[in-house]
């Protein structure tokens, strides 16, 4: 009986340990489930947001008009910009290692220019790609990621050097990955 212990906040066994029923760690429904690292899981900090066929900024810190999914404790900044709110940033409420992603088109008639790409942590750079653009063809920049280790309010957003393509997709995604 482990919990007839004298010593409160010891538990002791020997011997194999056998477990007949459910173990709770600082959950209330038995139908969550745990990682790791004892977060529930359903409640795993994640977002995933994408720009779409409507306005935002084309260049500097790059700005969203939809979500993918609902961010999970993270909370997902909002600038106005005219008339249109937007995505621009992923501000962490749940420390942890996350895995941060993006994806994107860059757009024609750029004269071969350099076109840079980055992931910013509290407005510094964490991870970049940088490519000439072509003069008369869409260009990709696929792939981008990395890992971080973040803490309560730091924030993340996708810098761009150039203009992304404002008719397809630009996706900025997250998750804990511990």
């Amino acid at each position: 009986n482990l919990a007839a212990n004298a010593r409160h906040a010891e538990r002791f066994t020997s011997g194999d340990f056998k477990i007949d029923g459910n173990v709770g760690i600082g959950k209330t429904d038995p139908s969550e489930k745990l990682d790791v690292n004892g977060v529930i899981k359903s409640r795993n900090p994640t977002w995933s947001v994408y720009k779409g066929s409507t306005g935002g900024s084309n260049s500097g810190i790059l700005q969203y008009n939809t979500a993918r999914c609902t961010a999970v404790n993270v909370t997902m900044n909002i600038a106005t910009v005219g008339n249109q709110s937007y995505y621009y940033r992923a501000t962490i409420t749940v420390a942890g290692r996350y895995f941060v992603g993006f994806q994107g088109f860059a757009d024609p008639g750029q004269n071969g220019g350099g076109h840079e790409i980055d992931i910013r942590k509290n407005g510094a750079q964490m991870v970049r790609n940088y490519m000439n653009a072509p003069t008369n063809n869409y260009n990709t920049h696929g792939g981008l990621g990395c890992v971080l280790d973040l803490s309560i309010n730091d924030y993340l957003e996708i810098y761009s050097g150039r203009t992304m393509h404002h008719n397809a997709n630009c996706s900025f995604y997250g998750f804990m990955i511990g």
